[in-house]
């Protein structure tokens, strides 16, 4: 995982929460995605943070959404959810 976003929505669809974040201790990037995603090691160099922080912002999105009462809508979860659960995995 090189790069992980979500936005959060209120009832009236406004945009609440904004977030796309990309990963610094990330493996090298292949030539494949940079072409797919555009992100290169330099850029994630440059604007990444580390993969436990990236996944603690995203568990404290996902717990206050789960105190809000929000549902959850996501796009390929059924892939993305085994990439997540791996990389929660590697950080231990």
């Amino acid at each position: 995982m090189v790069q992980l976003g979500w936005c959060v929505f209120a009832a009236t669809g406004d945009v609440l929460e904004r977030m796309e974040l990309c990963v610094l201790d990330a493996p090298p990037c292949q030539q494949r995605a940079v072409d797919v995603h555009g992100l290169t090691d330099a850029v994630l160099a440059n604007r990444g943070m580390p993969l436990a922080e990236v996944l603690q912002q995203l568990s404290n999105a996902l717990r206050q959404l789960r105190h809000d009462g929000g549902i959850l809508v996501a796009h390929l979860l059924e892939s993305d959810a085994g990439i997540l659960e791996r990389e929660f995995q590697r950080i231990g």
